[in-house]
């Protein structure tokens, strides 16, 4: 795998956090600002995004394959629930924000770091399987995701954890299973609207990060070690048991590759919306995905 495709992809994500740094700052962006631009990739522009990817997907991929790839994709999210169980107490963090190591520990920046990095591994096919794979995350993310993120004590209606992202997601693998084809022009205009998701959360942490000064992005030791464990064991554990359970080469790839991704970006979004620790969010995904430049090739290269 070419470095540089990493390497590229993560100077991306940091040229439009520096826009986002750069935004608050001059007080373009402020404190409300924020929520609505985290309300709105929540409720449009990741609905849409999630949609778009697997209505791209080619039919003549065999569905048992697919099904093998949702199965694989419960169990990695399972398992990845029960190790993020030990890590807070592992990293002594702050009982108020358990919840959040969980997540960051859980759910990781598949779309816009995982999805080139698989395509320059394996091609394009891999960038539809893994849009399957994807399916779970969200489904988790925005429901059971949201209990970890929102500070103990809130009390949230059934209705935000059966959110637009949510339906998304059961609509796109029902779109997929399904004899049911979308217009072009709403795939169309689902693909453009999803591609403005991840500038905006970008964005939106570079824009939380300016809240703090500069220094006190990079000193919290814990998320140092909470990146050691979502960047390579996580990985390393995957593999070690699906390896036991699949043997198609391809699928065990690209959920290994996507178990190795940094914090995904929802984290700082949710966090906004449901008022969770929003800066140690943002550090969080800051601080993983600058070591990702380096844990990534890792992986890549003992395993695959």
């Amino acid at each position: 795998m070419e470095l540089s495709v990493i390497i590229e992809q993560i100077f991306m994500l940091f040229f439009i956090a520096a826009a986002g740094y750069l935004g608050f700052k001059t007080k373009i962006l402020n404190a409300e600002g924020n929520k609505a631009l985290s309300r709105l990739v929540i409720y449009l522009t990741l609905p849409a995004l999630i949609l778009s990817s697997v209505t791209e997907v080619p039919q003549d991929i065999a569905k048992s394959g697919v099904l093998l790839l949702l199965g694989a994709s419960f169990f990695t999210y399972a398992l990845l629930g029960a190790v993020s169980l030990a890590v807070p107490r592992i990293l002594k963090a702050d009982r108020a924000d358990y919840g959040i190591y969980h997540f960051m520990t859980i759910f990781g920046n598949v779309g816009f770091i995982g999805f080139p990095v698989l395509s320059a591994l394996f091609g394009e096919k891999a960038i539809f399987l893994a849009a399957i794979f994807n399916l779970p995350m969200n489904l988790f993310c925005f429901s059971v995701g949201i209990l970890m993120i929102a500070p103990k004590g809130t009390k949230l209606k059934i209705t935000a954890l059966w959110n637009p992202t949510v339906v998304a997601s059961v609509a796109a693998l029902l779109l997929y299973l399904m004899p049911i084809s979308l217009p072009a022009a709403v795939n169309d205009g689902l693909s453009l609207l999803g591609s403005a998701t991840i500038p905006l959360a970008m964005m939106l942490i570079g824009s939380s990060l300016a809240q703090l000064p500069f220094r006190e992005v990079w000193n919290i030791p814990k998320l140092y070690l909470l990146s050691l464990i979502k960047l390579i064991l996580c990985p390393l554990l995957i593999y070690f048991v699906l390896s036991q359970l699949i043997d198609d080469s391809l699928l065990l790839g690209i959920a290994t590759v996507l178990t190795a991704m940094p914090v995904a970006t929802n984290a700082t979004m949710l966090c906004i919306e449901y008022g969770g620790n929003e800066l140690l969010a943002s550090r969080g995904v800051f601080i993983s995905t600058v070591l990702s430049l380096l844990t990534i090739p890792l992986i890549v290269f003992i395993l695959l």
